[in-house]
């Protein structure tokens, strides 16, 4: 089934939720980029069985990225491209998996707290990404405006809280990143579980 084919089926499949998937896919997004940076850390500032085990964690997805037919696109399209064929039961199992383990959330927080050590990074030339620390920071923040709007139209119920309470445990570390930066910091969500809706 080509991609045309594929996006009509899903959207005879999900005739009045076309809006949640999109927001779905947008976070699917962010988290699968944030994994590709969380990756990159592990093996230049980790270990080597810490950047295995995430390795593991991530193949799955980041084997069908990589084997896009159109792989000469970059790492982003590709992506975009990935979560645009993924069924709706599919997001919701991605955007779940950084709760489902405190692995994941050790790696993203690793990244952004890196941001500290951005000049070193720099001078060793180990990233070529430019800049590598604000992407990783926009990422997040990204991240944060699309759960946001999740949590706004109710989307993903408790999926989308979980999300929420991990963005929150980040803050910090971000701004950490962005005063060495020199950036504005833009808090992201603090999920706090007594408020009421």
């Amino acid at each position: 089934m080509n991609r045309r084919q594929n996006t009509k089926q899903k959207a005879r499949e999900y005739p009045s939720n076309q809006d949640e998937i999109q927001t779905l896919q947008a976070i699917a997004k962010s988290l699968l980029i944030l994994d590709s940076l969380a990756l990159k850390t592990l093996k230049y500032k980790g270990d080597a069985e810490d950047a295995e085990k995430f390795e593991k964690l991530t193949k799955d997805y980041v084997d069908r990225i990589e084997n896009d037919p159109l792989r000469n696109l970059r790492f982003t399209l590709r992506v975009s491209r990935f979560v645009r064929d993924l069924r709706l039961s599919d997001l919701l199992d991605l955007i779940s998996r950084p709760v489902r383990t405190t692995y994941y959330w050790d790696t993203i927080y690793l990244r952004v707290n890196a941001c500290y050590e951005a000049k070193d990074e720099e001078d060793s030339g180990y990233f070529t990404d430019d800049p590598p620390q604000m992407r990783r920071m926009e990422e997040v923040q990204k991240l944060d405006w699309h759960v946001r709007d999740a949590d706004d139209k109710s989307y993903a119920g408790e999926k989308i809280l979980q999300l929420k309470a991990m963005l929150g445990k980040l803050d910090g570390a971000l701004a950490i990143a962005c005063e060495y930066l020199g950036d504005e910091h833009k808090p992201l969500a603090n999920w706090d579980t007594t408020d009421q809706q």
